[in-house]
């Protein structure tokens, strides 16, 4: 069985929840602690990886993704919300090129939309914008129904997708989902006809499209409960 895994408030979570016996599992440059995981949760997630294949589906980018410490380095994992793939270290050129001319449309509105956005961030409600990777683009709001409404009026609904989750806002395109990535892994690992269930697990909006396309999806509560999640996922019938 395939498990595919968002990372932030599904399998770890912020140092604001760590408590006391808390195992921290990212370091940022400055030697600050910033996430964490209960030492019977890496214990289980280790346990199954060996048993199922784990792939960690994350928003981050790969410098984010690389601070990430489990006990052991997944064979696969997909990062920027189904961009690139990274497998045994390295980024796959193949997934990559793929990705590139499934957003040939997109992308090259990227630097208009973070052009328009940090030229005014009183009148978007925001206080920090980036593009990530030439992908979509990421920042932080001050009002999050103020910014979700001036998105809107910037951002191509056809095109794209706005999200805010926690003080952050994406501008996604639509065709960089986790949904889509989802679909990809599938065509990627099963491509022999040897098709694996996909079970998925996720919190947050920005997961739903990988949810639906899992064959069993589960919806997360936060980092804190991954104990519970991991539990379900190592008892499931095969």
């Amino acid at each position: 069985m395939i498990f595919l895994c968002d990372l932030d408030n599904t399998l770890i979570y912020s140092y604001k929840h760590r408590l006391p016996n808390d195992i921290c599992v990212e370091v940022y440059k400055d030697g600050k602690l910033l996430s964490f995981m209960t030492a019977a949760s890496i214990k289980k997630l280790n346990a199954l990886n060996k048993q199922h294949l784990f792939i960690p589906v994350t928003s981050r980018s790969l410098e984010q993704y690389n601070r990430i410490k489990l006990g052991f380095t997944p064979k696969y994992g997909v990062i920027e919300n189904g961009a690139r793939l990274i497998t045994d270290g390295v980024i796959d050129s193949h997934w990559g090129a793929e990705t590139a001319r499934l957003l040939s449309r997109t992308m090259p509105l990227i630097p208009r939309l973070f052009n328009v956005i940090s030229s005014d961030f009183d009148r978007y409600y925001v206080s920090d914008v980036r593009i990530v990777e030439d992908y979509f683009v990421f920042g932080k709001w001050t009002d999050t129904v103020k910014c979700d409404a001036a998105l809107r009026g910037v951002a191509d609904d056809t095109l794209f997708d706005i999200f805010t989750v926690g003080n952050k806002f994406y501008i996604m395109p639509k065709l960089l989902s986790k949904g889509t990535a989802t679909n990809r892994i599938r065509q990627f690992l099963n491509g022999s006809g040897n098709r694996q269930k996909i079970i998925a697990a996720g919190d947050s909006p920005m997961d739903t499209p990988m949810l639906k396309a899992a064959d069993i999806p589960y919806k997360a509560v936060n980092g804190q409960c991954a104990e519970a999640m991991l539990d379900f996922i190592l008892n499931l019938k095969t």
